[in-house]
């Protein structure tokens, strides 16, 4: 039985944003509102909250709108629904040929079609996915924005973020890839340290405030970027991984304190005391075992795949695995939200906060700030994980509830 009296509960949410985002987020607080007040949703959360996933028509797949702006921008002639997958891949090799673009910011071995096919059927990708293929379909700014924000429901270009104010200066201008390498190379041998004494070192958000600000040039971009090495506009990165690790650690001591309150006898020594765990002994398997209790294992002991799963073409990837803790931890990948949001959701899931309602509004408050720390954009419910994540936390049992769905969603069809 779930308790939904939440007077005032969405204003935890950040509205402050353009009005394209804002529509987004409103559209997706009314549904989430309607949902949590329903019947359906008191006496079977776990199924409800499953059954909008999979039905919400407000959802956009990347695969389908990648295929949609292919077929618009091309002019293809035939209906949509007769086009084959074999034409979006010669379409998305022939113009990545003439735009020189690679196949990835990174080296990678993966084969052109194997990367066009996953394309064509990805539900959803990483932000890099979307940049390259703005080079490579030679998009101008405001359909890369429209990607961004329509498609993986996330925010804007970042103006704080180096690289991706490059991108944007090159989309805007009509610049290929090999220009944006030019100019990330120039940033790197920036020297702040001759900045004009009329034009100080200012942060990223004074100068975007500046009434007079414009990119109109290398010279304005180079300054602006100059700006933000001169400031250390950077350190984002560097705070969501002190966010992430500081997340990790303390989920680390509280399932250690569980299993010291809960073990059982065989877990005793010879003198008859049982064992006191400690944050060291906490591996990042056992986290993954909390978090991802709903998820089947295979026979060596690793999660299914995500493929498997009715819940990969809203979420992509996106599981707490061991494998992904090791890799961030390493830093071998970059924080992204959704790992800050996992860790901070299992924390406030498992804390002693019995009023839903309380606990919503601690996860929304506590996230927020850690976000806009990492200069992330705020909880935004019209991405389906977030919503998915919202959700659950309106529930008498969050934890619970997220491993059902991920459960159910591996035994049932679409």
């Amino acid at each position: 039985m779930t308790n939904t009296n939440y007077p005032e509960l969405f204003q935890q949410i950040d509205l402050d944003r353009s009005i394209k985002d804002f529509e987004y987020t409103r559209r997706a607080m009314k549904n989430i509102r309607t949902l949590t007040q329903s019947e359906d949703f008191r006496t079977m959360d776990s199924e409800t909250i499953y059954n909008y996933l999979q039905d919400n028509q407000t959802f956009v797949f990347f695969c389908d709108y990648l295929k949609r702006y292919i077929y618009q921008n091309v002019g293809i002639e035939e209906p949509f629904s007769e086009v084959d997958d074999v034409v979006y891949r010669t379409i998305l090799r022939d113009s990545f040929e003439a735009t020189r673009t690679p196949k990835s910011f990174t080296p990678t071995s993966t084969k052109w079609n194997a990367i066009f096919n996953n394309w064509l059927k990805q539900y959803s990708v990483r932000r890099s996915t979307v940049f390259i293929l703005g080079f490579g379909l030679h998009m101008p700014v405001e359909d890369v924005s429209e990607f961004l924000t329509k498609v993986l429901k996330e925010e804007d270009f970042r103006f704080d973020d180096a690289q991706e104010v490059i991108y944007w200066f090159c989309y805007r201008n009509g610049f290929g890839y090999p220009k944006a390498v030019a100019l990330q190379e120039a940033y790197e041998t920036l020297d702040t340290k001759v900045l004009p004494e009329d034009k100080p070192v200012m942060k990223a958000e004074d100068i975007l405030l500046l009434p007079d600000f414009h990119l109109e040039d290398e010279e304005d971009l180079l300054f602006y970027l100059a700006c933000l090495k001169g400031s250390g506009e950077q350190s984002h990165q560097l705070n969501a991984f002190r966010h992430f690790s500081e997340l990790v650690e303390e989920a680390r001591e509280e399932i250690a304190r569980y299993y010291t309150k809960d073990d059982g006898e065989e877990e005793a020594d010879n003198k008859g005391r049982k064992k006191t765990w400690n944050r060291a002994d906490i591996s990042n398997g056992d986290i993954e075992k909390w978090i991802c209790s709903g998820i089947p294992t295979t026979g060596n002991g690793n999660l299914m795949k995500a493929s498997d799963s009715t819940l990969s073409r809203l979420f992509g990837n996106h599981r707490m695995s061991r494998q992904r803790l090791d890799e961030l931890l390493s830093k071998k990948s970059p924080v992204e939200r959704f790992d800050l949001i996992t860790m901070k959701f299992f924390l406030v899931a498992i804390s002693p906060i019995d009023d839903a309602a309380e606990r919503y509004r601690t996860f929304a408050e506590q996230m927020n700030e850690i976000l806009e720390d990492s200069h992330m954009m705020s909880i935004y419910p019209a991405n389906p994980y977030e919503a998915f994540i919202l959700l659950c936390l309106m529930t008498d049992g969050p934890l619970a509830v997220y491993s059902d769905i991920w459960e159910m969603s591996y035994h049932n069809e679409d």
